[in-house]
């Protein structure tokens, strides 16, 4: 069971819930029983509180508890909690109606507890190297992503679980496309990962396989000779957009694998030259910046080859830099593919091998200690969809992935990617633009490793695209299982990532509907970040109101984190975040308005007069979780540190029968300048002084600005950038803005969003009140 640990004011301990059931409880260890009723659960000093009929109390470490225990537990703490008769928190603005702890547990099977799992700490994680790997692997096949055991399992699994079924039928209906169609075929200009032709030969490969191991019909390995000849003839498999290049390898590595015994010697080698020059060369080339080989681009007919282009190598502290997602997602491709030829091309799969392990073993700590990703949440999905190919490969060729799914950070994973996920989206910060985690199966892997944290149960659908990329559903069947089968809600509905100084708070689990808020604090210094301390994301009414723009990616290649002018893009710098961003000058005395130097590994980046500071950081002072509602102050000075002496920013999500959400922003500036607090939308916007309505389809938000006294609502459509091949279009987004001229001193902004066209009552109340202390 996930239990959440703070280090910050927390009022969610000693949650109540009297009245309950006499039941027994067993201690797992000596199996002793107890007869008692549940009291209160603490989830940050992980005890329950329990009475005994004589009337004694006995508070128990949880971890002492058997599963159906802590089962119990969940239940209790997710049940509708009864109207407190107690007064709220002093100065808490008032709810209309006290809500439920949590959202009502959807109909459906539970899923099992999580299992209990013992985590390598980051500092303590050493992955082997190539050899050591290829030394381990079995010569049989099949050896990638499965083995004939995994096969068998799979086929039994799709003749007895209706889900698996469902699956297995939605897979053939989805082969019989293809088979119906040309083998895959060369297209040029298209990009991003998981959309080209080598995401969709992943798909294809496992399709057939599966397929062939259920059924047995001929007509799938009868195919799969000349689809592999055919992306063996292509000119080149995109080796200068290295994700791309790393699904074509995944696709081919797979493909050869599994089908190695329908190929004429002949067929065997054109493929392997192709998988080795087209992909692991290239492959290899970019991980140890080198430049490509010639060979791994054929001409086009007519054509002569191309020399390769030089690469500069990095020096100095920049060799330290962190590994970044394409990395780890060539990588864990590459170390797939010297898995599949090792027994034939050991000369080439060695050297391969140990690049790749190299990098890996560097990035795989890069998910600790909570789970995020240090470029952002979407290329994190990136990460762990490689991730989980590579992993099941491990396990199917050697019997171990080496640790590699009990690393600090990857169980974790599942958890932050829970909480960071809103009804409108992920809160998507620091990374490309776009709202979703839309690979489902790695909701599936996830589960399977860790167990459900908080998922819905999961349902199959219908046949996937023929033209869908990634392991997609036919990954899905292998991954089913009772952890993502059932249905289950986390223990709380606000949460605090303390690491990371993220917070994510909601009115209600699997609810498409519900209120959510996201708040991000943490380091401006971090790979991967923008200026963009204090930014919110906000959901309502099955809308996402409160957008966060991202980084634009050209043709699926990410932020080149090594680029000193990105933070002159309008997305990556504070004036495209939600935000108060400042107009004027800053303050020319002040020594955090010089340039500091840069964290090692990265470069020199110059301080923007208009941005927040480049290593500035924000800081969670209080936090507090109860029924009625979520709040959470950030310390956001030192971000400000060129405009401000102090500054603090609150956010409140008021539960109830009509939600709503508290941001404030308390500032005292140092010289005469134009703040602005900014949020930025893809609603239309209307403005009427102090009131703003917001319309998205049928649904309407409500923005009241009840401070300062004498500010109003403003709107405007965010300009297009100069440059849209490197900054991306803003068509269709636009800013809802409180706009200040020639302001100091002390400023408090104070805005209030609910749903529908009325707005409620609410008074302004000091930060300082918001969240009482602990005594």
């Amino acid at each position: 069971m996930k239990w959440l640990k703070h280090s910050l004011f927390i009022c969610l301990s000693g949650i109540a819930v009297l009245g309950q059931e006499v039941r027994e409880w067993t201690d797992k260890t000596s199996g002793k029983k107890l007869s008692a009723s549940m009291e209160s659960a603490d989830p940050a000093k992980r005890t329950v509180t329990l009475k005994a009929a004589n009337g004694q109390t006995y508070v128990l470490q949880v971890d002492r508890l058997v599963d159906a225990d802590l089962v119990y537990i969940r239940e209790q703490l997710t049940k509708p909690a009864a109207a407190p008769t107690a007064a709220p928190a002093p100065g808490a603005p008032p709810a209309a109606t006290p809500a439920p702890a949590a959202a009502a547990v959807p109909a459906g099977q539970p899923a099992p507890p999580p299992p209990a799992l013992t985590i390598t700490p980051a500092k303590k994680f050493k992955f082997p190297n190539g050899s050591q790997i290829l030394g381990a692997v079995k010569r049989e096949r099949p050896r990638v992503f499965l083995n004939a055991a995994g096969l068998a399992a799979v086929k039994a699994k799709a003749g007895s679980d209706a889900i698996s079924q469902a699956l297995a039928k939605n897979v053939e209906k989805t082969g019989d496309v293809w088979l119906s169609k040309y083998e895959l075929q060369q297209k040029r200009g298209e990009g991003g990962r998981g959309g080209g032709v080598g995401a969709e030969g992943v798909h294809r490969f496992l399709s057939f396989g599966l397929m062939q191991a259920i059924n047995g019909d001929p007509k799938w390995k009868a195919r799969m000779p000349s689809e592999l000849e055919a992306l063996s003839k292509f000119t080149n498999w995109k080796p200068d957009e290295p994700p791309e290049c790393a699904e074509f390898v995944l696709a081919v590595s797979l493909g050869y694998d599994w089908f190695r015994a329908t190929l004429n010697e002949a067929q065997a080698k054109t493929i392997k030259t192709a998988l080795i020059q087209l992909g692991m060369d290239a492959l290899s080339a970019h991980l140890k910046e080198e430049p490509l080989p010639v060979t791994a681009k054929r001409p086009e007919p007519g054509q002569t080859a191309e020399a390769p282009k030089p690469v500069a190598k990095k020096k100095g502290p920049e060799e330290k830099r962190p590994v970044t997602s394409e990395e780890m997602v060539m990588a864990s491709a590459l170390l797939v593919a010297a898995i599949a030829i090792v027994d034939e091309e050991s000369a080439v799969a060695s050297p391969a091998a140990n690049v790749a392990a190299k990098v890996l073993g560097e990035g795989l700590t890069q998910f600790a200690p909570e789970g995020i990703w240090s470029e952002g949440v979407s290329r994190g999905e990136d990460v762990l969809d490689a991730l989980s190919f590579l992993s099941m490969t491990l396990r199917a060729a050697t019997g171990s992935d080496f640790g590699l799914t009990l690393v600090e950070g990857l169980p974790q994973s599942a958890w932050a990617r829970i909480l960071l996920n809103g009804p409108g989206g992920i809160f998507n910060y620091c990374s490309f633009e776009g709202n979703g985690l839309n690979k489902p199966w790695i909701n599936a892997w996830l589960t399977m490793n860790y167990g459900n944290l908080g998922l819905p149960a999961f349902k199959p659908g219908g046949p996937a695209s023929d033209q869908s990329g990634g392991i997609n559903q036919a990954g899905l069947l292998v991954l089913q299982n009772p952890y993502f089968a059932g249905v289950a809600v986390p223990p709380a509905l606000d949460h605090l990532l303390p690491q990371a100084q993220v917070i994510s708070m909601r009115t209600g689990w699997h609810d498409n509907k519900a209120m959510y808020v996201g708040l991000k604090g943490g380091d401006n210094a971090l790979p991967g970040s923008q200026l963009d301390l204090g930014t919110f994301v906000l959901d309502a009414a099955g809308q996402r109101w409160g957008i966060e723009l991202g980084t634009y990616q050209l043709q699926g290649r990410p932020l080149n984190l090594m680029d000193n002018n990105r933070f002159k893009q309008y997305r990556s710098n504070t004036l495209g975040q939600n935000v108060v961003r400042f107009g004027g000058a800053p303050d020319p005395d002040d020594k955090d308005d010089k340039k500091k130097p840069a964290p090692k590994g990265q470069p020199t980046v110059p301080q923007e007069p208009f941005n927040q500071i480049n290593d500035g950081k924000a800081t969670v002072v209080a936090f507090d979780s109860n029924p009625q509602r979520g709040a959470a102050i950030l310390d956001l000075a030192d971000a400000y540190s060129n405009r401000v002496k102090d500054y603090q920013r609150g956010v409140m999500l008021n539960r109830g029968a009509t939600p709503y959400v508290v941001i404030q922003d308390e500032l005292s500036i140092k010289n005469a300048s134009d703040p602005e607090w900014v949020m930025h939308t893809k609603a239309e916007v209307t403005v009427n002084g102090k009131t703003a309505t917001l319309k998205q389809g049928n649904t309407t938000l409500t923005a009241t600005l009840l401070s300062p006294a004498d500010a109003s609502f403003a709107t405007a459509a965010v300009p297009e950038p100069t440059n849209t091949q490197a900054e991306g279009s803003f068509k269709g987004v636009s800013t809802l803005s409180v706009p200040l001229k020639q302001v100091k001193g002390e400023h408090t902004f104070t805005i209030v969003f609910s749903q529908g066209d009325k707005a409620p009552e609410v008074a302004v109340v000091p930060l300082e009140k918001w969240i009482e202390k602990k005594r």
